[in-house]
């Protein structure tokens, strides 16, 4: 899933590949797979969706609505569902990948997040 773009304007994406959330940097358009890499294997470790999972059906395991990736791609914040139901949301630092837990909101029964990216800040949304 496109979650934006770096200072570069390679796009980023958000991918679920042997079973952890990974932020891919997308190069050249020319030729993509010659020009891809990883920027953080494992965005939040022992999430199972990147999604609030009460809201989408089981099968939906990224959502935009739980990323927000931040002007330049240096950092992003990411709402995760664990497996035994708990959710948090993490701050994530694409360069160092530091995690830091930003709030125990989603701790709370029936709180519901919803991430937006720069892009859609000025549009109304």
């Amino acid at each position: 899933m496109p979650i934006g773009y770096t200072d570069e304007d390679d796009l980023m994406i958000m991918r679920k590949s042997g079973g952890k959330f990974q932020v891919v940097q997308i190069g050249d358009a020319d030729d993509p797979a010659a020009n891809s890499h990883i920027v953080l294997d494992d965005v939040a470790p022992g999430a199972v969706a990147l999604c609030d999972q009460a809201l989408v059906s089981a099968e939906e395991v990224i959502c935009d609505s739980s990323i927000a990736l931040a002007p330049q791609g240096k950092s992003l914040v990411v709402a995760a569902s664990y497996s035994d139901g708990s959710r948090h949301l993490l701050s994530v630092d694409l360069h160092t990948g530091k995690r830091v837990q930003v709030s125990n909101i989603l701790a709370q029964t029936h709180t519901h997040v919803e991430l937006v990216g720069w892009d859609r800040v000025g549009s109304g949304i």
